[in-house]
């Protein structure tokens, strides 16, 4: 487990949106595992069990606690999920 802390404005939105792939960086690169994935989609980062669940409550406001849950599955549950 990892936690990262920081003050408001401080890059940790940023950075997080950066490893998941959401966005790329200008310079330098992103590994994971010792592999450099600066590159790699974010479809496939997440084969690699790395996800960015973004804070809010309305992107399933509808769903139970656990069916949220089972969302971070899907990936593994369903192949037909992406190439």
């Amino acid at each position: 487990m990892l936690a990262v802390i920081g003050a408001n404005g401080a890059g940790k939105s940023t950075m997080l949106s950066l490893i998941s792939g959401e966005l790329r960086p200008r310079e330098g690169h992103v590994y994971f595992e010792d592999v450099d994935i600066t590159r790699t989609a974010p479809h496939q980062r997440v084969r690699r069990g790395i996800a960015l669940v973004p804070e809010g409550r309305h992107l399933f406001g509808t769903l139970t606690v656990e069916d949220n849950l089972l969302c971070g599955t899907a990936s593994k549950r369903n192949r037909r999920l992406g190439p």
